[in-house]
């Protein structure tokens, strides 16, 4: 009976030091794969460890060529974009200068237009300047109607000429007889007389041959006419 017990306690010590041995050998050689059934289990472990790595390496390149692409995208864009706004900025320019030069010719229509519709009020009130300015310098320049008489004479024809004139101007012209002594001497007969009819700064020339009148409204009434006002 003692005996049976040592038995039992050896074995009991052995089990023990067994699952001891056991344990211990597991800790100090972990990377030692069992066989048969454990060995299996750890291949398919390290199978799916490098199937894993594999995943990750192609989802990291994969994820370099999304990058790339991304960077390359952008810089397309960006270039895109520029060239946009210079081609924007051209083509503001473009029709800006447009704009301007149909302005342009749409204000030089206007001027022509303008001036032909306003050149005749323009002439007319140039008429009119000019009767004022001429009629004043006719009045105020005794040297005015003798020039004017002397043209007159000069270009009458006939030998008879008889020189119609406005009182105030017939007293300037009589009392500068000196002044036309050249025409009297030409042999020809002048005779020089009053006329209330006539305004001040004219004269109306006859002779056997015809009538010359130098009045200063019939000259501006032809300067009219040849303007067509």
């Amino acid at each position: 009976m003692l005996l049976a017990s040592i038995n039992m306690s050896k074995i009991i010590k052995k089990d023990e030091v067994q699952k001891m041995g056991g344990t211990a050998a597991k800790a100090s050689t972990p990377d030692i794969m069992p066989a048969e059934g454990g060995g299996i289990l750890n291949k398919k472990v390290l199978e799916a460890k490098d199937k894993a790595q594999l995943v990750l390496d192609d989802a990291s390149q994969e994820a370099e060529h999304i990058k790339e692409d991304a960077r390359r995208i952008y810089e397309q864009v960006n270039v895109e974009m520029e060239k946009a706004k210079k081609d924007g900025f051209k083509k503001g320019h473009d029709e800006a200068m447009s704009s301007v030069t149909e302005q342009t010719v749409h204000l030089s229509n206007l001027r022509e237009k303008f001036y032909e519709n306003a050149e005749p009020e323009i002439l007319k009130l140039v008429m009119i300047i000019a009767e004022k300015v001429i009629g004043k310098m006719v009045r105020e320049y005794d040297s005015a109607i003798k020039s004017i008489v002397r043209q007159a004479v000069d270009s009458s024809l006939g030998e008879r000429i008889t020189v119609h004139l406005n009182p105030e101007d017939h007293k300037i012209i009589t009392s500068s007889d000196f002044e036309f002594k050249d025409i009297f001497d030409r042999s020809k007969r002048i005779a020089f007389r009053e006329d209330e009819t006539i305004n001040k700064g004219g004269c109306v020339v006859e002779t056997e041959v015809g009538t010359i009148d130098a009045r200063l409204e019939t000259q501006l009434k032809a300067i009219k006419k040849a303007l067509e006002l």
